[in-house]
Formats: C-alpha cells, structure tokens, sequence
C-alpha cells in the first residue's frame, strides 16, 4: 500500500436532559502492486510484470502500479437523553457508518500475477499400468495427460481472465462499508437495582460480485432446470425428496472465462443485514449479593439472488447461486431467525462467611446443514432430471436450507462455594468447584458434510462441552 490515511474529529454538546456526541472520520487509502515474475513451466513460458508506464496498475497490460485510490467520509452520531432529569432513566441511541477494513486484499485480487490461471483440469490416463502419473524421477508423464474439458480454456496462455471495474476503485465513497445503528434505554427501578433493553441494526454496502462477461447475461448459458431425488438416511430431513431448481452451465461454454469484478448493486445487489436485540437486569442488594441477567437474541438476513457476492457474507452459508447470469437460486436468501441466548451470573455470602457464586447460561444449538458433493453416477442413481453428465466430475447441493434445522440447546451450570480463614496477617481460601453441573454433552462444532460413503462423517461431533468436573482449590497469602 502507499497510503492509510485516517483523520477523526468529533465534540460534543449538552443541551437541556440531551447529550450529543458527533464525529467525521476520513479514510484515504491507496493500494499499489509491485514488479513480480511467473516462472516458466511446462505449461507456461513464464512472464515478466513490470511498472506501467502512467502509474496505474494494468492487468490486461500485464504491468503493475497504482489499484485502488479510495477516499471516504464516514459519521458518527450519538444522542442520549434523561428522560425525567433526575438520572434514573437514560434513552440513547447512535448511528454510524464503518469503512471495511482491507489489508491489501483488493490489491492481491487486482495484480496481474494473480489474474493469470495457473491451473485447469487434464484427463489422465495410465497409460503404462504402473498406477501412477510420475516418471521414476518424480516428474509428470506427459503422454498420460490430455486436455479434458477445460475449466479455463485461458490456461497455460498468459491471459489475463480477471479485470476489475474502475469504478469500484477510485473516486468517493466506493469503499465497501456498513452502517451501524443502535438504540436503548435503561432504567432504575429501585436503589442499586436497574433494567435495560436495546436494539441493533447493521446493514452493509457496495458489495462487488464477479460477472464472467463470456456466458450469456440471460442465463442461456445454463441447462435446466432439472431436479434430483436427495439421498435417503434417517437423520436428512429431505430424506427420499425432490430437490428442483438445479442448473448445469452448457458444455459449449465450459471453458470460457472473461471475469468482471463490479458493484453487485449493478445486477440488482446484494443484501447482508443483522439484527438483534439484549436484555438486561441487575441487582446488588447488599454488599454481598449481586445478581445479573441478560438475554441476546439476534437475526440474520442474507439475499444474493441477484449476484454472489465476493467475500465472506456474515452468517451466509455458501452454496447458493454461484455466479451472475446462474439462473439457479437455490437458498440463494437466507434467514437465520431470532434465537436467544440466556446467561445469568450471581453471588451471596451465607453464614460463616462461605460465599457461593453461580453461573448459568442458555445457549442455542448450531445450524445443521449438509452439502452434498455427487458425482455423475450419484446423480443418475438420483434419477437426474438433466438428460446428461454434469460438465465437470461433481456438483454440491445444500440438502437442508440454511437456518432452518438447528442442534441441541445448551443448559450450562457452573457452581462455585469458598471460604476464607484469616490468622492474623496470613489469609488461607479454599474454592470448591463443579462445572457443568448437568453434565451436558452439547455439541458446539460437528461435522457438516454429507456423504452415501459408509466412513461418512455427517453430523459426527469434532468438539463437545467437557464433562461434568469437581474441582478444589486453595490460595495462601501472606
């Protein structure tokens, strides 16, 4: 990069109950590639990438330079305000706007040396019956490999198939961002005893996506649709079921790649919001007992019908439409619906001075979800609905949508009593502990990959909630 610019101002005022904070921040970043080579191979005669001679990074040139020039205005609101003047009741709310960060990521996507395709896929056949592509000396067996069906008919050539739109790269405000909103009021009920509540809202912006300018915009480019029967097994809720919508790109444009990286917001965008709310009580009511409470429950809408987005998408499960111009848009818009999470904390001090502490929290199980990569042959056992092979060896379908069956639920308790004796200036404590006092075996990681293989490991735990544990302790001070 050559520049990372951040510039912040802000004040504030009071006026009457309302307080206001406000703030600019300005974001200046330039991001730049550098001289780089591809080596020479056996399917490529290598290549220099030198500086261009404006300054500008060029792929389709194959020279480096300036990527990205972004300069952004981003501000920031917060108001509060004491709704009876006596400060027992306090309504705040904010708003503000976020750029993304970008740690060199739009320029590694933007040099030229990445943009060349440095691999595709070749038919081997063992020709010798030694089962193996190598010679003795470890190198290929050229004559066993032929060009298959292309997944990029540029490889080996030193195309450049990936070119980014100008306008996602220079000027104001065409950095990828997000707005924050949020809202809230607390309250006093009772001297050391207050409740609250609040709502939140994050929505993002200027999301690019990736158009392969040689398949036809009207999704001609595709075979379909066609439909499957998903596989039978008890525990797939789509067990035995039709599975339609699905689409296979032609076999006369495989190959084919012009790639285009722009707005998605020009094929009709993408949409990624989260929203949630919290709420809360405590308590304090001796210097000895304190209680907390508090309740979080949060949904996700995530819709990329129009177009894929490039990048991660928060809480978006991947599979969905896999390029513009894919008229398939199975679970292409996802909704992760509210799911509140509980947790609950407190301590008291009982006779004898032995104080017990506590620890609950109530904690929703995790998506299940079951990708199926199938084979042709799996897909005609399916009773393909196609008419013909797949143009590549394999296609993954999501079996289950996405945010619609959940795990178990977490009950967690964790106890704790200590007690200290005091002789003179030496103090000796002892703790006695018990987590996971129901013993919950919750999984909180599992495997998510569907397959017919009898080794299948769909659904199989990889980390679980450790087991029920009794603990004792002991501190000296002196």
């Amino acid at each position: 990069m050559k520049a990372d610019t951040g510039i912040f101002g802000q004040d504030r005022w009071t006026i009457n109950r309302a307080t206001i904070n406000a703030g600019v921040r300005f974001d200046w970043y330039i991001g730049a590639t550098g001289e780089g080579d591809l080596l020479p191979g056996r399917f490529y005669a290598g290549k220099h990438f030198g500086e261009c001679a404006d300054g500008v990074n060029n792929p389709a040139a194959g020279c480096v330079g300036r990527v990205q020039n972004w300069k952004d205005i981003s501000p920031r609101l917060g108001i509060s305000y004491d709704v009876f003047g006596n400060g027992k009741t306090a309504v705040k709310t904010s708003i503000a706007r976020y750029v993304n960060g970008d740690v060199n990521t739009t320029t590694g996507q933007n040099n030229p040396v990445g943009t060349v395709p440095t691999q595709s896929t070749y038919n081997w056949n063992d020709a010798d019956k030694n089962n193996s592509i190598f010679n003795a000396d470890g190198s290929v067996q050229s004559n066993e490999l032929t060009p298959g069906a292309l997944t990029n008919a540029n490889f080996g050539k030193g195309v450049v198939t990936t070119v980014a739109d100008p306008a996602i790269l220079n000027g104001w405000g065409v950095r990828g961002f997000n707005w924050e909103y949020a809202a809230s009021v607390q309250h006093e009920l009772m001297p050391r005893v207050s409740v609250g509540g609040g709502y939140y809202r994050r929505w993002y912006g200027n999301q690019t996506t990736l158009q392969n300018r040689a398949l036809n915009a009207d999704g001609s480019s595709f075979d379909g649709p066609f439909c499957i029967t998903t596989p039978t097994d008890a525990l797939l809720p789509t067990s035995g079921q039709q599975l339609c919508g699905l689409y296979d790109l032609k076999p006369a444009f495989v190959g084919k790649v012009d790639n285009f990286r722009t707005f998605a917001s020009n094929f009709g965008g993408v949409s990624n919001i989260i929203q949630g709310f919290d709420l809360s009580t405590t308590a304090r009511f001796s210097g000895s007992t304190y209680f907390q409470a508090g309740l979080n429950a949060q949904k996700i809408n995530t819709d990329t019908c129009n177009a894929p987005a490039v990048g991660t998408l928060i809480g978006f499960a991947p599979g969905a439409v896999s390029q513009v111009g894919n008229p398939e848009k199975l679970f292409c818009a996802q909704t992760f619906p509210y799911r509140p999470d509980v947790k609950v904390v407190g301590y008291t001090t009982l006779p004898l001075d032995v104080q017990v502490s506590g620890t609950y929290q109530f904690t929703q199980g995790v998506n299940i979800l079951a990708p199926w990569t199938a084979t042709n042959a799996a897909l005609t056992a399916a009773g393909s609905t196609l008419g013909r092979p797949l143009v590549s060896t394999s296609k993954t379908f999501n079996l289950i949508e996405p945010g619609a069956v959940y795990g178990d639920n977490l009950n967690q308790l964790d106890l704790r009593a200590s007690k200290r004796f005091k002789m003179n200036r030496v103090t000796f404590k002892v703790d006695a502990d018990v987590y996971n006092v129901f013993n919950s075996n919750w999984i909180y990681r599992q495997n998510t990959t569907f397959s017919l293989a009898s080794t299948s490991q769909w659904l199989k735990p990889i980390d679980v909630l450790q087991g029920r544990l009794f603990k004792i302790g002991g501190q000296f001070s002196f």
